[in-house]
C-alpha cells in the first residue's frame, strides 16, 4: 500500500485526481482566463485523515478568526480615521470604513457557518466526496508559474453533474465535457 501524502501512514485509498490549469490575462477589455487540462495523477490517503479533516470542517472555529482578518484591518483602517480628527469628510469616511468592515465581517461569518452546517447535515459519503479534493489541494501546490491549479477528483468528473462541478470549481463546463469524453 503506497503511504499517506498527510500523515505518511499507510493509506486505505488511492484518489485519481485530475489538474486544471487556469491562466489568466489581464488586459485593457478586462480579464481572460484559459483553462487546460493539467496531469492526471493518484493521490493517497488514509481514511483516519480524510475523517480528520471532515471533523474540522463540520466546526466553524479557526475559519472564523481567518473570515475576520480583513473586516479587521478595514476597521482599524476606520478608527485611523477617526483618530486623526479629519472634520467632517474624515468622519463619514470613517463612519463608511467601519460600516463596509461589519458588512464584511457579517457575509463571512455567514459563509463559514452555512459551509460548515452543511458538512454536518450531509452523510458521511458525500463529504469524503466532496471533501477530498480539498483536502489534496490544500496538501498540494496551489500554482505553477503563472497558471492557477485546480483538483478535481476524476471520479467527479466521470459520474457527476458537469454544471454542478462547473459551478462548484470554477472550470469550463465544455473542458469538463471533453475530459468526460476523452478520459
Amino acid at each position: 500500500m503506497p503511504a499517506c501524502k498527510k500523515c505518511a501512514g499507510e493509506a486505505e485509498k488511492v484518489y485519481t485526481l485530475l489538474t486544471i490549469r487556469t491562466l489568466t490575462v489581464r488586459g485593457l477589455k478586462g480579464n481572460k482566463h484559459y483553462q487546460a487540462m493539467g496531469e492526471v495523477f493518484d493521490f493517497p490517503l488514509c481514511d483516519a485523515c480524510v475523517s480528520e479533516y471532515i471533523e474540522s470542517r463540520k466546526t466553524p472555529g479557526n475559519r472564523r478568526w481567518k473570515a475576520a482578518r480583513v473586516p479587521a484591518l478595514l476597521l482599524l483602517a476606520a478608527i485611523v480615521i477617526f483618530a486623526l480628527n479629519l472634520g467632517a469628510a474624515g468622519t463619514v469616511a470613517g463612519m463608511v470604513f467601519a460600516a463596509f468592515a461589519a458588512t464584511v465581517f457579517v457575509n463571512e461569518l455567514q459563509r463559514v457557518k452555512k459551509d460548515a452546517a452543511q458538512i454536518r447535515d450531509a452523510c458521511e459519503a458525500d463529504n469524503r466526496r466532496h471533501l477530498v479534493a480539498e483536502l489534496a489541494a490544500t496538501l498540494l501546490p496551489k500554482k505553477h508559474n503563472d497558471a492557477s491549479l485546480t483538483y478535481i477528483e476524476l471520479d467527479r468528473v466521470m459520474r457527476e453533474d458537469l454544471k454542478l462541478l462547473s459551478a462548484e470549481y470554477a472550470v469550463s463546463y465544455k473542458k469538463l465535457r471533453s475530459i468526460r469524453k476523452f478520459a
